[in-house]
Parts: structure tokens; sequence; C-alpha cells
């Protein structure tokens, strides 16, 4: 199992900020 980078996460969390702001 190899660690999942954070950086996806935090595109994850912009996608759904701007899907919100649609």
């Amino acid at each position: 199992p190899g660690k999942v980078p954070l950086n996806w996460k935090i595109r994850v969390q912009i996608a759904i900020d701007v899907a919100n702001a649609l």
C-alpha cells in the first residue's frame, strides 16, 4: 500500500469548491 499524496486532496477540495461556486 503506497502513501497517498496530499496533493490529490487539495485538488479534490478545489474541484468541490468550484462545483459549489457554479
